[in-house]
C-alpha cells in the first residue's frame, strides 16, 4: 500500500513510471501571474483547473492481462485522497513558512502574535481535515485495495517531499527518528533541485528552534521579574501545603515522605540545571532549560495581558503537534487494515515500521506538552510584574502593524504612523487596566497578599474572609488601613481556598476576619488549628452572634465598625510582640555536641549567632542593601515606607536602640528571622544586629558600673498550654530564648501583660521572675538598662542580649497565675566555649564564622549551611576564604551533589597550596573530603589514592595519636573492605581503633564506628561470635552517648541481628532487625536504601522460618523501595526478583515463580 511514511525502496528509482509519480511541484513554486493572464481571467483559468483535473491519471486494469481493460474502480478513488493530501501539505506548509518568516525577521514578535496565532488556527483546521480524509479511505476494502496495488508499486508514501519537508520545517530530527535518518531519503529517494531544496533546509532554523530563541527572549525580557526563583518559593509552599493537607486527611505519614520527595525531584528536573541537563543529554528535553521556565511562565499567568496571546500559541502548537500524532496514529491503523503486516508497496517494511513513528519522540512539541507536570495553583504565586507587563514598554520596542490590515512578512516592518502607533499602544493599555480590576479572591490569590511581596517576612498574617465583601474602592481602602497596622493582608471571598491557605502555613501566627454571616461555616474547620491566634467577627448585628464567643475561644471580638476592628486588631497586635517567644532547651547532661538533639542544636545556633555577628562586616554597603531589601518588601506600605525613609536619612549607629524598641519595620522583621532561622535575612541585617549589640554592650557596662548588685526583672506572657507544660517538663535544664529578650524592673508592668483581660479562655498567664547576681554573671552575658532609650520609658525595660541563657528553678502558682522562677546562667556561655573550643581542636579552624557554618551542616541544614558561607565568601578576609570554599563543599558534599563539591573542594585545595608557606597540613582535610567523595561515586581506587595522600600529610604534620589520623586509617581500610581485601582492612582499622580508644578515654562515637567495622570484617569471614562482641561494644556506646531512636543505634542492632541471623538464631535477630527497622523508618524517608536493607533481611528471616507469607509481604515491600531508589538493571532488584522466585518455588507455585526468575534474569541483562 502506498503511504505517507512508508520506507523508500532503493530499486524504485529504475522504474520509469515512478519518477513520473515522484516528480511534485516544490513547495516554493507558483504559477508565474504573466503566464496565468494570457488567457481570459475565469474560475477555471484562476484555480488551474485543466492542469489540476488532468493530473489523475489510472494505471491498473480490472484484467492484468489486457492493457486494453478499464481501471480498477477504486484507484480512482485512492489517487484523488493522495493528491488532496498533497494540496493539504501545501497549504500547511505556506502557514508554517509565513510563521517562521515572522519570528526570523521581526526583531518583536510579540504584536504579531495575534497573526501567527491565526495561521497555526487555520493549521489546526487542516489537520483535521486530513484526519477526516484518512476515514474516508476506510471506504476501500482491503480486497478491493489488492485489486490494483500490485499496479502501484514501488510508489510509496515515504516518497512525499512535501511531507519530510513538513517534518523538518517543524522540527524533527534524526536524534528523534527511530530509523531511516534524514540522509537516507536526502540521497537515496530525492535527486536534481528535490535533493537541494532538502538538503538546503538542514542549514535553516526549524519552527522548533525558532519558538525556543523566541521564549528565551521573553524569558530574558522580564528582568525585574525573577521567575525561577519565585517558582522555586512558590513550589516549596505549595509542597509544603500538600505535605500538611495529607496529614490532615489522614494519611501515613511515611506515605506522605515519600510522596513529597517524589515531588520535590519532579520539580527539580525543572529547576535545577544540573538535573535539566540530564534531560536534554538522555533527549528528554528539546527546549533549552530557559524556554521551558518561559512556557511555564507563560502558562502559569496566561491571564496576564502581555502572556495571554503568547499562551494561546503555545496551545495552538500543541494542537497541531497532537493532530500531527493523531494523523499519524490513525494511518498506521488504516495500513495495517489494508495489508496487515506485508512489505509496503516499495518493498518496504510497511505497519512494523509505521508503528515506530506513532511514539513521543515524533511530536515536535512534546516539551510544550509536559509543561503541565510543573503547574501549581495560582494561589501560590505572586502577581506578575515583570516588565513585559507593561504596556509604556512597548512604545520603544514595538514595531505596530494597523489591526485593520493584514501585515505583508518582511524583513524590515513596514512604518507605522505616531498616531496610530499611540492608538495602538492606548488601547493595549486600556486593555491592561481593564484586566486589572479583579475580584477580590482573585486578587488575593494572585498576589499571595496586599504586599509586594509573597513570602510574609513578619510574624502575622491577617486574613479577612467574607464572600460577600464590598466593592474594589471600598477594599482598597480598608487594605490600605490594615497595612499600617500589618503588613501582610490577605482578602478571600472563597472558603475553601481560604482554608487551604491558612492550613498552608506554619512560620507566622494568623490573625482572622470573619463575616458574622459566614463564621459558623468556616470556624468548625480552622479554630483548631495551632497557628490561628486570634478570630475577629465584624458583622452589622452584634448581638445576633454573641453565642460564637463561648463556643470559639480564639474569638477576641465581635465588631460592627471598622474604625473599632482595627483599634482591637492593633491592640492584639502589640500584645502578641510583647509575649511572642520561642525557646530553645539544652540538656547539658548531654555529652556529645557532635550528635545533638534537634532544639540542642538548635540551642547553639543562638550562642554562637551573637559570636559571628561581631566578626561580619558593617560598612555603608551593608546599610544601603539592608534598606533597600526593606523598601523592596513595604512597597505600597505608607506607614513602614515613612519609617524606613526617617531610618535611610537619620540613623546613627548609636540610636539602635530607640529604633529597635520603635516596634517598626525593624524589630518585626529581625525578631521574625531570628525566631525562624532565617541565614539569607538576618545576614541582610548584619549591619543593625552589630550595631543593635554594640549600643547594648555600652549600656551593659553602666550596670556594671552601677552599685546595684541583685537584679530581679519580669515579664508577663499568656502562653498555651503546650508552650506551658514544654517549660514543665523542662525544670533544671538550660533554656535560651529565640531572639532578644525584653524584661522591666516592674513587677506591675509585666503583670498587666499576663492578667489582662481576655475573652480567650486557652491561654495560661505566666510571670517570669529573673533573680540574679549581677557580680556573678559571666561578663560576655549581655544586658541592658534601655528605658532612657526606648519609645516605651515608662516600661523601665531591661534587654537580654542573643546569648544571655537561663536556668528554669521553680514554677509555682499564685492565684490562678503560674510564677516561673529563673536564674540568669553562666552555663550557656561554657557550652558554647567548650564547643568552639572542641570543634577547633578536631578542625584547626580558628574563625568562629566557620565554626558557626560548620554547625548548621552537622545539624542537617545543609542549605542554610551553603548559603551563609556563599555570603560569607563574599566579605571574608584572605586566610579564610579555603575554608569557606571547603565548607561550601561539604554542605554540596552532604547534599549528594558531587560534581559541585568537587569544584568547591579544588579550590580550596588550590587557595591553601598557592599561599606563603603552603598550608599542606591543611589540605589534608581537603584531600580526605574528595576521597570520601569518590568513594561514594564507585571510584575506589582513585579514592585510595586521595586517602592515602591525607595519611601521609597527616602522620607528618599532626601529633602522634591525632584523631584525623585515625579517621584517614578508617576510611582506607573501608576501601581495602571493597575490594576483598579484608586483611590489610582489618589492619587499618585495628590501628584506627587503638588511636581514638586513647585519644577519647571515655569514650566517643567514633570509636563506635571501629568497633562496627571490625565486626563487619569479622562477620563476613564467618566469625560470627566475635563479630557480636565488637557489635555490642559499639552498641553500648552509642546508646552511652545518643538518645532513644538516633539512626546510629539502628546500625548497631541491625548488625547484632545480621551476625545471630547467620548465627542461625532467628527470633533473636528479627527482634533487632525489627527494632532498627523502626528507628530507619522514623528517620529516613520510606525509600531510603537502610529501609530497603532492613525490610529485605526481615523478610529472609521469616523465610528462614517457613512463615512465607510474612516473608512474601517484606520482600515485596523491599522491592517496591529498591524500584524507587534504583535503575532498572541493579543487582539489588534482580536479587530481590529471585529471592521471591525462590519463595514461592517452595510454595509450589511453580508459574508465579516462573515469571519473577524471568524477571530477575531479565533484570540482570540490563
Amino acid at each position: 500500500m502506498n503511504t505517507n511514511d512508508d520506507q523508500y525502496n532503493e530499486d524504485s528509482d529504475k522504474h520509469d513510471n515512478n519518477q513520473q509519480m515522484t516528480r511534485s511541484l516544490s513547495v516554493n513554486d507558483v504559477y508565474d501571474h504573466a503566464e496565468k493572464t494570457k488567457e481570459p481571467l475565469n474560475y477555471t483559468t484562476y484555480l488551474g483547473l485543466v492542469q489540476l483535473l488532468s493530473s489523475l491519471r489510472c494505471i491498473s486494469h480490472v484484467d492484468p492481462s489486457d492493457s486494453r481493460s478499464p481501471p480498477v474502480h477504486d484507484e480512482h478513488f485512492f489517487i484523488i485522497i493522495h493528491q488532496v493530501f498533497e494540496l493539504w501539505f501545501k497549504a500547511f506548509l505556506y502557514e508554517i513558512d509565513s510563521i517562521r518568516n515572522i519570528f526570523s525577521n521581526s526583531s518583536n514578535v510579540i504584536p504579531l502574535l495575534f497573526y501567527i496565532n491565526l495561521r497555526l488556527n487555520r493549521s489546526v483546521g487542516i489537520w483535521n481535515m486530513l484526519i477526516d480524509m484518512l476515514q474516508h479511505l476506510d471506504t476501500m476494502t482491503p480486497v478491493e485495495f489488492l485489486a490494483f496495488r500490485d499496479f502501484v508499486t514501488p510508489a510509496s508514501g515515504f516518497q512525499s517531499l512535501q511531507f519530510r519537508i513538513i517534518e523538518m520545517k517543524l522540527g524533527l530530527t534524526d536524534g528523534f527518528r527511530k530509523s531511516y535518518k534524514t540522509d537516507y531519503f536526502i540521497n537515496t529517494m530525492f535527486k536534481g533541485e528535490q535533493r537541494n531544496e532538502l538538503k538546503k533546509l538542514l542549514k535553516e532554523d526549524s519552527l522548533l528552534k525558532l519558538v525556543e530563541r523566541w521564549l528565551e527572549y521573553v524569558y530574558d525580557s522580564t528582568t525585574s521579574f525573577e521567575f525561577l526563583d519565585v517558582f522555586k518559593s512558590s513550589v516549596e509552599s505549595f509542597i509544603e501545603h500538600g505535605k500538611k493537607q495529607k496529614i490532615v486527611n489522614g494519611v501515613d505519614i511515611e506515605t506522605v515522605k515519600t510522596e513529597t520527595e517524589n515531588m520535590r525531584r519532579q520539580f527539580s528536573s525543572m529547576i535545577d540545571p544540573t538535573e535539566y541537563k540530564k534531560l536534554l543529554d538522555t533527549q528528554e528535553r528539546r527546549l533549552s532549560q530557559k524556554a521551558m521556565l518561559a512556557a511555564l511562565m507563560i502558562s502559569l499567568y496566561h491571564q496576564q495581558p502581555c502572556f495571554q496571546q503568547a499562551y494561546q500559541m503555545l496551545g495552538l502548537l500543541m494542537d497541531v503537534d497532537g493532530l500531527i500524532a493523531s494523523w499519524r496514529h490513525k494511518h498506521v491503523l488504516l495500513v495495517q487494515r489494508q495489508i496487515g503486516r506485508k512489505p509496503g508497496t516499495g518493498g518496504t517494511g510497511g505497519f512494523s515500521y509505521l508503528h515506530q513513528t506513532v511514539n513521543e519522540k515524533y511530536q515536535i512539541f512534546i516539551d510544550l506538552f509536559n509543561i503541565s507536570s510543573y503547574l501549581i495553583p495560582q494561589r501560590f504565586l505572586p502577581k506578575f510584574f515583570g516588565q513585559l507587563a507593561e504596556p509604556a514598554n512597548l512604545l520603544s520596542t514595538l514595531h505596530v502593524i494597523p489591526p485593520q490590515q493584514v501585515p505583508i512578512i518582511r524583513s524590515n516592518p513596514r512604518t507605522v504612523s505616531t498616531r496610530r502607533l499611540k492608538i495602538f499602544v492606548l488601547m493595549i493599555m486600556a486593555q491592561a487596566l481593564t484586566s486589572d480590576i479583579e475580584v477580590i479572591n482573585d486578587l488575593s490569590f494572585n498576589q499571595s497578599s496586599t504586599t509586594t511581596n509573597n513570602e510574609n517576612k513578619e510574624s502575622i498574617t491577617l486574613i479577612w474572609f467574607d464572600p460577600n465583601i464590598g466593592s474594589r474602592q471600598e477594599t482598597e481602602q480598608t487594605k490600605q488601613e490594615l497595612r499600617s497596622i500589618n503588613d501582610f493582608v490577605i482578602f478571600f471571598t472563597e472558603r475553601e481556598e481560604c482554608i487551604s491557605f491558612i492550613q498552608s502555613i506554619d512560620k507566622e501566627k494568623i490573625f482572622l476576619i470573619v463575616s458574622g454571616s459566614k463564621a459558623s461555616e468556616i470556624l468548625p474547620r480552622i479554630s483548631s488549628n495551632q497557628n490561628i491566634d486570634s478570630i475577629f467577627i465584624f458583622c452589622k448585628k452584634r448581638d445576633r452572634y454573641e453565642n460564637l464567643m463561648n463556643e470559639y475561644r480564639k474569638i477576641v471580638g465581635i465588631y460592627i465598625n471598622l474604625d473599632d476592628l482595627c483599634e482591637s486588631i492593633k491592640d492584639q497586635i502589640s500584645l502578641f510582640n510583647k509575649q511572642i517567644q520561642v525557646f530553645s532547651i539544652f540538656d547539658q547532661h548531654q555529652t556529645s555536641t557532635k550528635d545533638l538533639l534537634k532544639e540542642s542544636a538548635e540551642f547553639l545556633w543562638f550562642q554562637l549567632f551573637n559570636y559571628v555577628t561581631a566578626c561580619l562586616p558593617r560598612n555603608q554597603q551593608a546599610k544601603q542593601q539592608m534598606i533597600q531589601i526593606c523598601k523592596d518588601y513595604y512597597r505600597g506600605n505608607i506607614t513602614e515606607m515613612k519609617h524606613i525613609q526617617e531610618f535611610e536619612q537619620n540613623y546613627r549607629s548609636e540610636d539602635a536602640i530607640r529604633w529597635y524598641s520603635k516596634q517598626s519595620f525593624i524589630y518585626k522583621l529581625i525578631n521574625k528571622a531570628l525566631r525562624i532561622e532565617d541565614i539569607d535575612f538576618l545576614y541582610i541585617f548584619r549591619f543593625f544586629i552589630g550595631d543593635l549589640s554594640q549600643n547594648l554592650q555600652h549600656e551593659h557596662k553602666k550596670i556594671l558600673l552601677s552599685e546595684e548588685k541583685i537584679l530581679n526583672v519580669y515579664r508577663g506572657v499568656k502562653l498555651n498550654k503546650q508552650e506551658f507544660n514544654k517549660l514543665k517538663e523542662n525544670q533544671g535544664k538550660l533554656i535560651s530564648t529565640n531572639g532578644y529578650l525584653s524584661t522591666s524592673r516592674r513587677m506591675s508592668s509585666a503583670l498587666s501583660f499576663a492578667v489582662k483581660p481576655t475573652t480567650r479562655t486557652d491561654f495560661i498567664p505566666v510571670l517570669f521572675h529573673i533573680q540574679f547576681d549581677i557580680e556573678q554573671v559571666d561578663k560576655n552575658i549581655i544586658f541592658a538598662d534601655i528605658h532612657q532609650l526606648s519609645e516605651y520609658p515608662d516600661e523601665e525595660e531591661i534587654l537580654f542580649d542573643l546569648n544571655a541563657c537561663f536556668q528554669i528553678e521553680s514554677i509555682e502558682e499564685d492565684e490562678s497565675l503560674q510564677i516561673v522562677k529563673m536564674n540568669l546562667s553562666n552555663e550557656g556561655q561554657k557550652i558554647t566555649k567548650n564547643f568552639i573550643e572542641l570543634t577547633k581542636q578536631e578542625t584547626e579552624e580558628l574563625s568562629v564564622s566557620i565554626v558557626f557554618g560548620r554547625l548548621l551542616c552537622d545539624i542537617g541544614k545543609y542549605d542554610k549551611s551553603q548559603k551563609y558561607f556563599q555570603q560569607l565568601l563574599n566579605d571574608s578576609h584572605d586566610e579564610d576564604r579555603a575554608w569557606i570554599e571547603f565548607n561550601i563543599g561539604r554542605a554540596l558534599h552532604y547534599k549528594d551533589k558531587f560534581n559541585e563539591a568537587r569544584e568547591y573542594y579544588d579550590r580550596a585545595h588550590d587557595r591553601m597550596m598557592k599561599t606563603e608557606p603552603p598550608r599542606v597540613k591543611d589540605t589534608a582535610k581537603v584531600l580526605n573530603n574528595v576521597g570520601n567523595l569518590l568513594y561514594r561515586q564507585g571510584k575506589y581506587n582513585e579514592a585510595l589514592d586521595y586517602h592515602q595522600r591525607a595519611l601521609e600529610i597527616r602522620e607528618k604534620y599532626y601529633p602522634v595519636g591525632h584523631a584525623d589520623v585515625a579517621h584517614s586509617l578508617n576510611n582506607i581500610a573501608l576501601i581495602f573492605d571493597h575490594k576483598g581485601k579484608c586483611d590489610e582492612a582489618l589492619q587499618y582499622h585495628q590501628r584506627a581503633l587503638k588511636i581514638r580508644e586513647e585519644f577519647y578515654p571515655y569514650g566517643h562515637p567514633d570509636v563506635a564506628v571501629s568497633l562496627d567495622n571490625i565486626g563487619l570484617i569479622f562477620d563476613n569471614q564467618g566469625k560470627y561470635d566475635e563479630a557480636l562482641d565488637y557489635y555490642r561494644r559499639a552498641l553500648k556506646i552509642r546508646e552511652q552517648f545518643y538518645p532513644s531512636g538516633h539512626v546510629d543505634l539502628a546500625k548497631s542492632l541491625y548488625n547484632i541481628g545480621k551476625a545471630l541471623y547467620r548465627k542461625e538464631k532467628y527470633d533473636e535477630a528479627l527482634d533487632y532487625y525489627q527494632r532498627a527497622l523502626k528507628i530507619r523508618k522514623k528517620f529516613y524517608s520510606s525509600d531510603h536504601v537502610a529501609v530497603a536493607d532492613s525490610l529485605y533481611n526481615i523478610g529472609n528471616t521469616y523465610h528462614r522460618q517457613g512463615k512465607y507469607d510474612e516473608a512474601l509481604k517484606y520482600y515485596e515491600w523491599a522491592l517496591k523501595v529498591q524500584e524507587k531508589l534504583y535503575p532498572s538493571g541493579h543487582v539489588d532488584i534482580a536479587l530481590s526478583l529471585h529471592t521471591i522466585g525462590l519463595l514461592l518455588d517452595n510454595q509450589g507455585k511453580n508459574d508465579e515463580a516462573l515469571d519473577y526468575y524471568q524477571r530477575s534474569l531479565e533484570t540482570r541483562k540490563v
